[in-house]
């Protein structure tokens, strides 16, 4: 059995391509590992992020390091990386298993 799947919102994405990534984003990725939890990015985020040759490269670049996604799939249940919590929250209300990680804005 699988944890609950990491997913990054953009600010989460940009954290990522950052070299080296923030330690707490570090650590949520590494708890996602122990768990065994898919990290994922909604397509949506990446097209987001992608701004410019350079911006598409680091997206590009974090994203090759994410391994073979796993064939089975948690039920709708997620961590989310935000700097931006309120818009999250409003979403996730309807879904008491998320969490919500707040990411201090830049």
């Amino acid at each position: 059995m699988t944890g609950a799947p990491l997913i990054l919102d953009a600010d989460g994405l940009d954290a990522l391509t950052e070299q080296p990534p923030p330690d707490r984003l570090r650590a949520l990725l590494a708890e996602a590992w122990e768990r065994k939890s898919d990290v994922l990015v909604p397509a949506l985020v990446c097209a987001e992020c992608c701004r410019g040759a350079g911006r598409t490269r680091a997206v590009e670049s974090s994203l090759a390091r994410h391994r073979e996604t796993r064939a089975a799939r948690p039920a709708v249940r997620a961590v989310v990386v935000t700097a931006d919590p309120d818009d999250i929250l409003r979403l996730a209300s309807a879904m008491p298993a998320v969490r919500i990680v707040t990411r201090s804005a830049r």
